[in-house]
């Protein structure tokens, strides 16, 4: 009777054992689709390219900071769309394309880029990548040209990092205007806070 009770005892633990290793206990995951809702930008001085933008030193109005110390934080707030599947553990997906991003500056930069210039052919840019399907993201390593950015047709994402690549011929007053288009029509305009570029 006690040989029979013990292989009883096993044949349940392997049973159990079994049923829990073939149905896991998963987690109530879906993908949210969100759209943003507003830009935000400003102007801070990193200690390196890909340094979260809230560890950034923020430039104040009319501080002065070296062409190639300069960082323009671009972000945005987002809002998920209606009538999607409810479920406890959401992962959020920015729906649409990158239509158009345009640098212009404001005020002279130097012999080739004068007031209200595009001037994207000179900026560099690092972004939000997301990490698998889990609504993770991650910024790119290194930063590449504006241009070979847009030339892919990105999608929309969380936030970018931009960044001059050429000088000013001088010290001088300089505001930079963003222009931000979607492929569903949302447009967002904002302009930097005054500061001091040196060459």
């Amino acid at each position: 009777m006690k040989k029979y009770n013990l292989y009883l005892k096993i044949a349940l633990f392997i049973f159990i054992s079994v049923i829990l290793v073939a149905c896991p206990n998963k987690p109530d995951e879906c993908t949210w689709e969100t759209r943003t809702t507003k830009m935000f930008l400003n102007v801070c001085k990193p200690e390196s390219y890909n340094i979260p933008y809230y560890e950034c030193e923020e430039l104040q109005e009319l501080d002065s900071c070296s062409y190639d110390s300069l960082r323009i934080n671009l972000g945005f707030e987002s809002e998920v769309l209606p009538n999607q599947e409810v479920c406890s553990s959401p992962h959020d997906s920015l729906t649409g394309f990158i239509d158009e991003l345009v640098v212009i500056c404001k005020n002279d930069y130097n012999n080739e880029y004068k007031s209200h210039d595009t001037i994207n052919s000179i900026i560099e840019i690092i972004y939000l990548i997301p990490l698998g399907s889990h609504g993770k993201y991650e910024m790119t390593e290194t930063p590449i040209s504006l241009q070979s950015f847009l030339a892919n047709n990105p999608p929309c994402t969380g936030g970018f990092y931009m960044f001059l690549n050429t000088p000013p011929d001088t010290t001088h007053l300089q505001q930079f205007i963003i222009i931000y288009e979607e492929d569903n029509g949302k447009k967002y305009q904002d302009t930097t806070k005054p500061i001091y570029i040196k060459p």
